[in-house]
């Protein structure tokens, strides 16, 4: 469950995906927030969004909410606040081993990575204490990375201040909804290169890496790391299929490339793949999906279905039930 406290920040990030609601700045009451959290099914996540949620004035209320009713709760945040060293020991004292904190580096530099967010001032050194800070007090600070024309080629700059900082888990990100950015869309020629190099070498150096909202053709040596678009209705209209995937076997699972990438760089970069990689692949019975656990060494799901038209159709709504608790599963039928 996504439970967004606030549309206002204090970031300005031209690529932002929820600018218009950023530009209405709309703080949601805490009576609201809180029957909110009372809603939610025992067995879910909450995953606290803003705009910057630390801006809320009840941020701090419904955070304590949220962890007495024993849920696992996830906080997405520019962690600038967590740069004020109290205020990450207060974080701390809430309840650390059931508060996931995700945030965002835009460059390893001060003038990239502020011009990128849209600020001038102090964000780049306060974003940087806040996970230097929050990973001190024993956080597990995930560290997204928007891949931009204007960041790439700092690309391992970037993932070395954030392991510098004490992060080890690094998501890197294809820009979407670019209608309005087109001109910080990266070449995926360059993109699909610095991939290749950077990946390993963050991994030597000691981070886990996922990939999110990039085509499968772009990062083919790391399928197992690229989970797809978290909330699917989120991102339609992001992506569509162009005419070198009618050939490719990865077509099924695959939303396409990024509509921006093809407008700017046309269709050349696309590369099918002849065959789905079978390591990458689990196989299962669609009957038995219901009682399935996704394997994260196999994140291409293979499903079998019976021959028979009718039992496939009474299969179906299990199948639509797996997709949904499991976003990041690449389907094949």
């Amino acid at each position: 469950m996504i439970l967004r406290l606030t549309g206002a920040c204090n970031n300005r990030c031209a690529f932002c995906l929820v600018d218009d609601e950023i530009e209405r700045g709309i703080v949601r009451p805490l009576e609201e927030l809180a029957a909110e959290i009372e809603s939610v099914a025992a067995d879910e996540t909450i995953d606290v969004f803003g705009g910057e949620p630390t801006i809320n004035p009840f941020f701090w209320k419904v955070l304590e909410l949220a962890l007495a009713s024993g849920r696992i709760v996830t906080l997405a945040t520019n962690c600038r606040i967590f740069g004020h060293a109290p205020a990450a020991r207060r974080l701390a004292a809430l309840g650390r081993s059931r508060l996931l904190v995700r945030t965002s580096l835009l460059g390893g530099r001060a003038e990239l990575h502020d011009r990128l967010n849209g600020v001038t001032g102090h964000a780049f050194e306060q974003t940087i204490a806040g996970i230097a800070n929050l990973t001190a007090l024993g956080f597990e600070v995930q560290t997204n990375i928007v891949l931009l024309a204007d960041n790439l080629e700092e690309l391992m700059s970037t993932i070395a201040a954030a392991i510098g900082a004490g992060s080890r888990q690094i998501k890197l990100s294809g820009l979407v909804r670019t209608g309005r950015v087109e001109r910080m869309i990266p070449d995926p020629e360059r993109v699909r290169l610095r991939l290749s190099t950077v990946i390993p070498l963050a991994r030597a150096m000691g981070a886990s890496i996922k990939l999110e909202k990039l085509t499968p053709c772009l990062v083919p040596g790391f399928l197992a790391v690229l989970h797809r678009e978290s909330d699917p209705a989120s991102g339609a209209g992001w992506f569509r299929k162009a005419k070198a995937c009618q050939d490719c076997a990865f077509s099924a699972a695959c939303d396409g490339a990024e509509v921006g990438a093809l407008r700017r760089y046309g269709e050349g970069w696309l590369r099918p793949f002849e065959s789905v990689p079978e390591t990458l692949v689990d196989r299962i019975e669609a009957a038995a999906i219901d009682g399935y656990s996704p394997d994260e060494a196999k994140p291409i799901v293979h499903l079998q279905f019976p021959d028979d038209p009718g039992e496939t159709l009474d299969l179906l709504p299990a199948v639509a039930a797996f997709r949904v608790r499991n976003p990041h599963v690449y389907l094949l039928a």
